[in-house]
């Protein structure tokens, strides 16, 4: 169960943040942030093939078949709740922090719903992999 709600909070948040996104360029060229958003925007289109290889473990290897199963296995119920709120009104970015060595950044972000709820601040960690952007996947 606490599996589930981890992974509930990171599929919310990351739809959220896609949902706003206008997906300019390709992932070489977005910044951290911008990916959050395109992850958001993939699960507001149920497009969770998409999704998961924005994806990776934390040594920037793609997640296992197992992992990306379990992924798109809740992200129904993930734009459903998403949806009771209102849908997305607006993704905030609240800071977004680059390594010194451009492998590694943070992205601290807030979602306001349709119905004027927010949600709590969230924090992903993404990893630079080939030139590109990911969100780093973990469990607990």
């Amino acid at each position: 169960m606490k599996t589930f709600k981890f992974l509930f909070s990171v599929a919310l948040i990351t739809a959220i943040f896609a949902l706003i996104s206008c997906g300019e360029g390709g992932l070489g060229s977005s910044s951290p942030g911008d990916v959050v958003k395109i992850s958001a925007g993939n699960i507001a289109d149920e497009d969770y093939d998409a999704l998961v290889t924005l994806y990776v473990n934390k040594n920037g290897e793609e997640l296992s078949k197992e992992e990306q199963d379990k992924i798109k296995a809740i992200m129904p119920e993930v734009k459903k709740e998403m949806d009771k709120k209102g849908g997305l009104k607006e993704v905030i970015i609240l800071e977004e922090t680059i390594a010194e060595d451009g492998t590694t950044a943070t992205v601290k972000t807030q979602i306001v719903f349709g119905d004027g709820e927010k949600s709590n601040e969230d924090t992903s960690n993404l990893i630079k992999v080939n030139g590109e952007w990911r969100i780093i996947f973990k469990i607990g």
